[in-house]
């Protein structure tokens, strides 16, 4: 499956709510049990717990950032920090082969430096970007070894869209599939402007 795009598969099961001409956003209902385990957000209505669903927030991490800078996360079996190495949480804490995704580049499984500049091997199994923020972590990245899915969900506006050629612009290789979930932020795909190779490694949805 190396060479150029062919086919483009449409997910028809993704829903999207609108209302009056414009896109909704989700649910400001979220009962979970423990909210102080909840992540927070500020926005003009005040602050709202983040929600994946009615009943499931997303966690709150202090390690997501520090210092102002992308940090390494929790991880999933206590909520202690990754390793130094990490982005995006890891399975266990504090081992550089457990990440989700890695601060520089995988070299025989281990997160390493790579000497040659803006040269950056992104090793996620799963990457999915759903915002501007998770975007940037992939800005120096050439090659996706996994799969990679981008949703640009309701309030990006159109000067933030075009700033994500600058994220990515320098992704030549993606080892899996490539999904971009149907988006207003997404009128084409000049942005991926030195993507040459899809091998099809995985499938989506085994097709």
């Amino acid at each position: 499956m190396a060479g150029p795009l062919n086919d483009i598969l449409v997910d028809d099961s993704v829903e999207i709510g609108v209302g009056e001409g414009k896109i909704l956003s989700c649910t400001d209902d979220c009962d979970v049990e423990d909210e102080s385990k909840c992540r927070r957000v500020v926005h003009a209505r005040g602050e709202q717990l983040s929600c994946w669903n009615k009943h499931t927030c997303q966690e709150d991490c202090p390690y997501d950032r520090i210092n102002g800078t992308v940090g390494p996360g929790c991880a999933d079996s206590n909520g202690a920090k990754c390793h130094a190495q990490c982005v995006a949480g890891c399975t266990v804490p504090d081992d550089d082969t457990a990440c989700y995704g890695c601060l520089h580049y995988n070299h025989n499984i281990r997160r390493t430096r790579n000497a040659a500049e803006n040269a950056l091997v992104n090793a996620y199994e799963n990457v999915l970007e759903t915002s501007q923020s998770t975007a940037m972590q992939l800005k120096h990245c050439s090659v996706i070894e996994g799969y990679l899915e981008v949703e640009m969900r309701v309030g990006m506006s159109a000067v933030a869209a075009s700033q994500l050629t600058d994220v990515f612009g320098k992704i030549t290789t993606i080892d899996g599939y490539f999904v971009v979930r149907l988006s207003p932020s997404f009128v084409n795909l000049h942005m991926f402007r030195s993507l040459t190779r899809i091998t099809g490694r995985s499938l989506y949805r085994d097709k």
